[in-house]
């Protein structure tokens, strides 16, 4: 058995919001949650929510579609 199998899974969205310095207070904002709760949630280390992973899913894509906007 190999210790990784303990580790927490990052979210896949953390990496488009790192990418697109969009800071966790902000995505925070939009869940309606904490900033710590939130990092956590993005971690891996908080159990998540289908509601939350939707609006997780949901904030992604709305950076991702401004960004694409701007180019």
């Amino acid at each position: 058995m190999k210790l990784s199998k303990f580790f927490p899974e990052k979210h896949p969205t953390k990496e488009i919001f790192r990418s697109r310095d969009i800071p966790i207070s902000a995505v925070a904002k939009f869940l309606g949650l904490s900033t710590a709760y939130t990092g956590s949630l993005l971690n891996g280390v908080a159990r998540l929510s289908p509601e939350n992973d939707r609006k997780l899913i949901e904030f992604a894509r709305l950076v991702e579609s401004e960004v694409k906007g701007k180019q």
